[in-house]
């Protein structure tokens, strides 16, 4: 063991002012920050008995710390304690540690080698992020919280496995076959693994976890088993040479976005859900027997320009379109009766939408930042107009509120610039706050008799907005509901 001289060594007891004075047994959060304490130089830690908490941050970014020693007695880690400290190579947690916070030991990149005591129970998230170096961690079976994130980055750090979980295997590469004993791949497991080129899953594994293969842009062909129920959010999301993927027949559940920006991807349908179709482009036709569109199902589709729906879909999945920047047109047809929160959202070609009659609930921000979009002829069923629904939208000029509808949710038609005149109908009750916040070419608005409160901001910085008809059925206006309107005249 290298000896430090007095001048390299920073030593913490009880009753130092490093302590927090309010709990007594515990370095203080950030304490080196706020106390003017010089990082520089100290190249040995020794913290003494007694101490029980490492607060956050107590030591990020001690570049020159090589060596510490934790007292017998220590209990947690705090998020952020030794992040950082590029020359630390190896660290004794004692058996007492129960808890490793978020971003603890966040880019020791000399880490080589952590043990973890039997009893902790929780290592946060990123924990040892970029510990490059790392090549030896063992994993407690009581371990209850810990999944492939905490070892993202760490490029030499072989399989890490508890009992049949794959937790991580951040140097994967080439073509690999994974152990037969494995029932579950963890979260984040070989994310940016992007030497990784082939993965053979074998039987009896279920599950995949959410962003498990994201970003592995090598990644060409993965073998799943008929084992497989569980397909998690991202798992494979910007897996770019991917083309190769069969999905079992047994498979319950496909996360959201799952194969998004995964580019060479046919068509994925389970029964009568279409759940991704990740490569579609120009003009596509949906299968006339899919009856929902599942979240995020197009997303990302740049090249999309046109979508046919059959009048077999009766639901479109939240974001199912979103970022669809070159779909310019689009009719929603009989029989559909939901469309999900931020379904079209910044498809900015998107110029024309007319929502059949049949729908009768439209999820908020489905349009927002559709900055082409002119014209939309909604559904007269819809009851609402919710929060973010058209926010953005810069060129809309034209919008018929149905008179079913009973309120207009926050930032509605926020930023809609072009818009130049709107009837609010008898069945709403509430504008709510900021609703037409910067429509600053509305110069009429009508407000039909029963709308009974207008919120703060509601129709603030409509600038050219000079006429409001207000009705006596309005017994609450925000007092800054048309703050930047200076020549508005009730």
């Amino acid at each position: 063991m290298t000896k430090f001289n007095e001048k390299e060594t920073l030593v913490i007891e009880v009753g130092s002012k490093v302590v927090s004075k309010s709990e007594p047994h515990k370095i203080k959060d950030n304490y080196s920050k706020s106390s003017g304490t010089i990082r520089k130089g100290i190249k040995k830690l020794v913290i003494g008995k007694g101490i029980s908490v490492i607060g956050d941050g107590a030591f990020m970014k001690f570049e020159d710390l090589c060596e510490v020693e934790l007292p017998s007695g220590l209990e947690k880690i705090g998020a952020n304690a030794f992040n950082g400290c590029k020359n630390l190579t190896n660290i004794n947690i004692p058996d007492s540690v129960t808890t490793i916070g978020n971003y603890a030991f966040y880019n020791c990149t000399s880490l080589i080698s952590v043990i973890l005591p039997d009893d902790i129970t929780e290592i946060g998230y990123r924990a040892f992020n970029n510990c490059t170096a790392l090549t030896k961690v063992n994993l407690p079976l009581c371990l209850e919280k810990c999944e492939g994130n905490v070892f993202y980055g760490c490029t030499s750090l072989p399989i890490l496995c508890q009992d049949s979980r794959l937790v991580a295997w951040p140097s994967a590469s080439g073509a690999i076959t994974l152990p037969n004993n494995i029932t579950q791949i963890c979260d984040n497991a070989f994310d940016h693994c992007t030497n990784l080129t082939s993965v053979t899953i074998p039987e009896g594994v279920t599950e995949i976890g959410t962003e498990a293969f994201q970003n592995c842009t090598a990644l060409t062909c993965v073998t799943i088993p008929e084992s497989l129920t569980k397909i998690g959010d991202r798992t494979f999301s910007n897996c770019t040479s991917l083309n190769n993927v069969n999905i079992p027949k047994g498979l319950k559940w496909l996360g959201y976005r799952a194969f998004v920006g995964c580019s060479r991807i046919p068509m994925i349908r389970i029964g009568k859900k279409l759940e991704a179709w990740p490569s579609a482009t120009g003009i596509v036709t949906i299968p006339d027997d899919i009856e929902v569109i599942s979240d995020g199902a197009f997303s990302e589709c740049a090249g999309l320009t046109q979508v046919n729906i059959p009048k077999s879909v009766k639901e479109i999945g939240d974001y199912a379109f979103s970022h669809c920047k070159s779909l310019t047109y689009l009719i929603i047809p009989d029989n559909i009766t939901k469309i999900g929160y931020g379904a079209f959202s910044q498809c900015t070609s998107l110029a024309k939408v007319i929502i059949s009659d049949s729908v009768q609930e439209i999820g908020g921000a489905a349009f927002n930042d559709c900055s082409k979009l002119t014209d939309i002829i909604l559904s007269k069923n819809i009851m609402e107009i919710g929060e973010w629904m058209f926010e953005g939208c810069s060129r809309l000029n034209n919008v018929t509120i149905p008179n079913n509808v009973d309120v207009i949710e926050e930032e509605a038609f926020s930023g809609c610039t072009s818009l130049r005149s709107i009837t609010i109908p008898p069945n709403v009750k509430d504008i709510y706050d900021s609703a037409f916040a910067g429509c600053e070419h509305l110069k009429k608005v009508v407000i039909s008799n029963g709308v009974e409160t207008i919120g703060s901001l509601a129709f603030a910085e409509c600038t050219h907005l000079t006429n409001v008809v207000i009705p006596d059925s309005v017994t609450e206006i925000s007092d800054d509901a048309f703050d930047g309107c200076p020549n508005a005249k009730a």
